[in-house]
């Protein structure tokens, strides 16, 4: 999975892999940087099946699910030297796959996608769920923020083959636009 996000005149990467075998257990999931000048980083090892992540609290942290483990995992993040640390187990999602797409509000309130559930789970900044939002289908694999409003919050769900728009939520986009860093 690859993540982008274009601010300006720059565009960030940040790009997760994992072992493609679903049914091997072995922990070989990782998750990379690509950096605009084309450098790529290997920021995490040792996942069972890395699988949605965004840039929170201002580009502060960075949050990764990991769909096998029906965790979401926070550490902080340096956007300049490409490194993840501190990163520690935040939110214990669940779910009959686990966690994929996620998106991050400027109401401090994180957006993911639970496949096989049919939800997408709302997390508080403590890491707890307060909400689930139904989605009409049990496959929700990715969530976004309309910068514009307009949307609100939109889910792709894949069972049914829908894009899903929940304009009354519109919790504003939370873009991290990398600061300085990458300048």
């Amino acid at each position: 999975m690859v993540s982008m996000v274009s601010y300006a005149s720059r565009t960030y990467f940040i790009k997760t892999v994992s072992c493609p075998n679903f049914a091997d257990d072995a922990r070989s999931g990782y998750v990379c940087c690509l950096s605009p000048d084309g450098a790529l980083t290997k920021i995490a090892e040792s996942y069972y099946r890395p699988n949605g992540l965004e840039i929170v609290d201002g580009g502060a942290a960075l949050v990764v699910a990991d769909t096998t483990q029906k965790t979401l995992f926070k550490g902080a993040w340096d956007a300049a030297a490409r490194r993840w640390t501190d990163v520690q187990p935040w939110a214990k999602v669940g779910g009959a796959e686990g966690p994929d797409g996620m998106a991050f509000g400027a109401n401090g309130r994180l957006y993911q996608a639970i496949f096989g559930d049919g939800v997408v789970r709302v997390v508080n900044q403590d890491g707890k769920v307060v909400e689930e939002l139904f989605t009409g289908g049990m496959n929700p694999t990715n969530v976004a923020i309309d910068p514009s409003g307009k949307l609100g919050l939109v889910v792709t769900e894949t069972e049914r083959g829908r894009l899903l728009s929940f304009p009354r939520l519109n919790p504003g986009a939370a873009l991290f636009d990398g600061g300085d860093a990458w300048d």
